[in-house]
């Protein structure tokens, strides 16, 4: 069995700790031969390359089991079926964004710009990207004359503007 010496984990491959260690040093060895990312582990590169080239893992079904079990989300409130990633640990009451997650795993974008080569995984990041090509900033700063695409930007900009 091998030990890390940093945490808790253990193996019985000693290849394996050598990529645990990683998460430790911050290398990243792995490159993306189109843009700047690096990886730590071959599989999440190859996972990245997915998102230039819009392929679809080999062997990798969208399927996903629907938990038909009812439980309390937070446990309380009304009773709603609880939907397990069955490749990692996420769940949800929505099947729908059940669906939108298993898109992490895939590396699957299936919503084109018309305008140019932007793909998105949620129709609702396509939707904030179409802003750039009309210029639409649907987001107005009360305090000033500031109008943001995102409202996420917009609230950065209350709190470095306007300290609110």
């Amino acid at each position: 069995m091998h030990l890390c010496s940093l945490c808790t984990y253990k193996t019985p491959n000693y290849a394996h700790l050598m990529d645990h260690m990683r998460a430790h040093t911050g290398e990243k060895p792995f490159s993306c031969p189109h843009c700047p990312y690096r990886a730590a582990q071959k599989t999440n590169l190859k996972t990245h390359i997915r998102t230039h080239t819009g392929e679809k893992p080999a062997g990798r079904s969208l399927q996903v089991d629907v938990n038909t079990d009812c439980e309390r989300p937070g446990g309380r409130g009304s009773i709603a079926k609880l939907h397990p990633c069955s490749l990692c640990t996420y769940k949800t009451t929505n099947y729908g964004h059940l669906m939108d997650h298993m898109r992490t795993h895939t590396g699957e974008k299936p919503f084109s710009c018309p305008h140019c080569s932007y793909r998105a995984a949620k129709k609702t990041n396509l939707k904030t990207h179409m802003r750039t090509h009309t210029g639409e900033k649907p987001y107005t700063c009360e305090h000033c004359q500031y109008r943001s695409v995102t409202r996420s930007a917009l609230v950065r900009h209350l709190f470095t503007q306007h300290n609110k």
